[in-house]
């Protein structure tokens, strides 16, 4: 007689459907990544003040001018997140 495992997924639509455990055996937490995130806050943490963000009015912000940024793809697409829906 054949064991049943107890999956999260217990019938799969496709071969790569396979269900995942529901044990977890990793250990690795994102929180104690040793990166720098936040590189702007870094290098001007006299702006931050006491560990808040900078507010700016929007008059402020409108008026600031900032750098354009390179495409990274054959001189077409700019870094960023987009969107291809139909």
């Amino acid at each position: 007689m054949k064991e049943k495992m107890k999956t999260t997924a217990p019938l799969s639509s496709v071969g790569a459907d396979g269900a995942q455990p529901q044990l977890k055996n990793h250990t690795e937490i994102i929180a104690n990544e040793t990166a720098q995130i936040n590189l702007q806050a870094a290098q001007n943490p006299e702006k931050s003040g006491s560990g808040r963000l900078q507010t700016v009015s929007m008059t402020e912000l409108y008026d600031t001018v900032y750098p354009p940024r390179t495409p990274i793809v054959d001189g077409f697409l700019y870094g960023g997140t987009y969107l291809f829906v139909g």
